[in-house]
């Protein structure tokens, strides 16, 4: 239950193996999200899924505004509905976010 965490920085920082998906975490709390995934890819190699189904859902929660986020070098997709997703956030919630790009 991630509801009440506030600080998620460096929380991957450098991981080497986990590959999934943290669409289930609920930032709505969430103050600082810096530095998330630094040196991390979340996808299994030659994919966008779980860098993906993360940006949607994190999308499409109450999002707290003005976030830096570093997304590691993972990629998102405009068929996943991560780069829609990752717009919205930009747009809608002010965030920052630096990542591996579009896949």
């Amino acid at each position: 239950d991630t509801a009440a965490v506030e600080n998620m920085s460096y929380m991957f920082y450098g991981c080497s193996s986990f590959n999934q998906s943290v669409s289930n975490f609920n930032i709505a709390a969430v103050t600082d999200i810096s530095l998330m995934f630094y040196g991390c890819d979340i996808n299994a190699a030659g994919t966008t899924t779980n860098y993906d189904a993360t940006l949607v859902a994190w999308a499409a929660q109450d999002a707290p505004n003005s976030l830096n986020f570093h997304g590691g070098s993972s990629k998102y997709s405009t068929a996943g509905g991560g780069a829609a997703a990752r717009a919205s956030l930009i747009a809608d919630d002010l965030w920052t976010i630096t990542d591996g790009g579009e896949l």
